[in-house]
């Protein structure tokens, strides 16, 4: 499994944050360079950086941070696809890392079964961020915080990050570690 490398934070680097989706980013951009670049979207929106990942390089070397692309983890993927998943997510990461962009991974798993390898690739005491859509009560999906709560707790225990990042508009019941961004939207959305 690729690795990322751990990120660096400068003080005060996480201070009024915002995110900009991928989708949302352009070379031309010159008003939103102070966010992180987030992959919080349909995959079909962002699958060409691992198809052709040189081709946003610069790009996104344009922003404050970019998190690592996040490719879906459903519960019911075949455990194939979900290791193709997080390797695609990890490979993006340490390329991008190997190009002198500023990287924090996205963690993410699905059942227990997956905690054998969806951790991979996360250096020990990195900053990671995590999301808790999946685990939100959408889409005729019921509230799965203990689901949630135990891939959180795994991940703690394996990756012991310095700092988690959940990225939600509500979520409980997270230690003491974990602080929010707030995805304050860009015109046309996040």
């Amino acid at each position: 499994m690729p690795i990322i490398p751990k990120f660096r934070e400068r003080p005060g680097e996480f201070d009024d944050l915002l995110l900009i989706g991928f989708d949302k980013t352009h070379l031309e951009d010159q008003n939103y360079l102070d966010r992180m670049v987030h992959f919080f979207l349909y995959d079909y929106r962002f699958e060409r950086v691992w198809k052709n990942p040189d081709n946003d390089i610069e790009k996104l070397s344009r922003y404050r941070a970019v998190l690592s692309p996040d490719f879906s983890m459903y519960l019911e993927m075949a455990p194939v696809m979900q290791f193709y998943n997080v390797f695609h997510n990890r490979w993006c990461g340490a390329y991008w890392a190997s190009k002198g962009l500023r990287v924090i991974p996205i963690v993410n798993w699905g059942d227990k079964s997956t905690f054998d390898f969806c951790f991979d690739g996360i250096e020990k005491g990195s900053v990671v961020a995590v999301s808790t859509y999946m685990a939100s009560e959408h889409d005729n999906r019921q509230d799965q915080n203990e689901w949630f709560m135990a891939g959180y707790n795994e991940m703690l225990r394996r990756i012991e990050p310095e700092k988690s990042s959940a990225i939600t508009r509500r979520f409980q019941r997270c230690r003491e570690i974990l602080f929010m961004w707030t995805m304050n939207a860009v015109p046309g959305g996040i």
